[in-house]
């Protein structure tokens, strides 16, 4: 992901950085998928830096994919870039997502994603059981109306008459789960600032009110906040306290960059 930063003072440093980017990554074996924001005129053929930088991408055997304008003001400003010969993107579109004054680039890569484990779990709707149905068959049952006077008889009387009951009210079930790794940065304050993000999203999507899409793209902004600063707090705590080990440092940087072993 690449941000340029608007100006003109950046273009030559942006260049030398970018080229020295490419150079580093374009040689490698795999693939190479390039997206940001480059804020430069790509669809204005006689714009100087936007030509200046498209020769480079040409240099480097790369492509830009994105066609359509992006920005409000007309332009083309977020690219995305591959080598030229790679085949793993399908289609690149872009659409309004209504909180910005760029387009959302959607783009479909054929690439294999990882599949998460699964595992069968065991449960009971005990949210259902009739409570007083419950009570009653208890009531009549061997454990009230005949119990044992031997102790061990009647902890064996009570396991198996109650677990009989439950079996009967609430008979266990199975279902496959997908197991996710939960995020160590994620937080209780998130989890409630995207429920009051999706509930003002709905009422602004119902209303259509300037002032309901003023409140959601305030609530986006302040949930994209807190994600960044918990990310950035954790993984800087993280990286700080393992500095003086390079292999549980270089370990941890690849799991950012979600680089696989290879095999």
């Amino acid at each position: 992901m690449i941000y340029r930063p608007p100006g003109h003072s950046s273009y030559d440093l942006f260049y030398e950085e970018f080229s020295r980017l490419i150079e580093q990554t374009a040689d490698s074996p795999g693939g190479l998928l390039i997206v940001g924001d480059f804020n430069l005129h790509v669809d204005d053929v006689d714009n100087f830096q936007a030509k200046r930088f498209m020769d480079i991408l040409e240099s480097y055997n790369l492509r830009q994919h994105v066609t359509e304008v992006t920005h409000i003001s007309g332009h083309t400003l977020d690219l995305v870039i591959t080598k030229s010969n790679d085949a793993f993107l399908s289609g690149v579109s872009t659409f309004d997502p209504v909180i910005s004054d760029h387009s959302a680039v959607n783009i479909n890569l054929l690439l294999q994603k990882s599949q998460f484990k699964k595992k069968t779990i065991t449960y009971r709707k005990l949210h259902s059981i009739d409570y007083n149905t419950f009570c009653n068959d208890i009531t009549d049952s061997p454990l009230i109306m005949e119990p044992s006077s031997d102790l061990d008889v009647l902890v064996d009387q009570y396991d198996n008459v109650l677990r009989s009951l439950l079996d009967c009210h609430a008979p266990t079930k199975q279902r496959i789960i997908t197991v996710r790794p939960s995020a160590p940065w994620y937080s209780t304050e998130i989890a409630q600032n995207k429920r009051i993000r999706r509930k003002l999203e709905r009422k602004w999507r119902s209303t259509r009110l300037p002032s309901d899409r003023e409140k959601y793209v305030h609530q986006c902004s302040v949930v994209n906040n807190l994600i960044d600063s918990a990310k950035s707090a954790f993984y800087t705590t993280v990286i700080s306290e393992i500095s003086g080990d390079q292999r549980m440092l270089f370990k941890t940087v690849n799991k950012l960059l979600q680089k696989q072993k290879e095999q």
